[in-house]
């Protein structure tokens, strides 16, 4: 049975991932967990980013 991966271990791992450039590899050595699941995590962490933040940051077109 796999351990649960808690939320903050998560943001930390797609946070380190993101911005430090590590390869999944290192990734899973470091937290111990498969380079696929390291890849999803990532990925679901870009898209929670993207929906919640582009809204504020990109404003929505008008004609004006």
């Amino acid at each position: 049975m796999r351990k649960k991966i808690h939320v903050e271990g998560r943001i930390t791992m797609a946070i380190i991932r993101l911005c430090i450039g590590n390869s999944l590899q290192m990734c899973e050595e470091v937290y111990g967990i498969v380079e696929n699941t390291t890849s999803i995590i990532v990925k679901e962490f870009w898209i929670s980013i993207a929906k919640h933040l582009k809204p504020l940051v990109i404003p929505k077109l008008t004609r004006n």
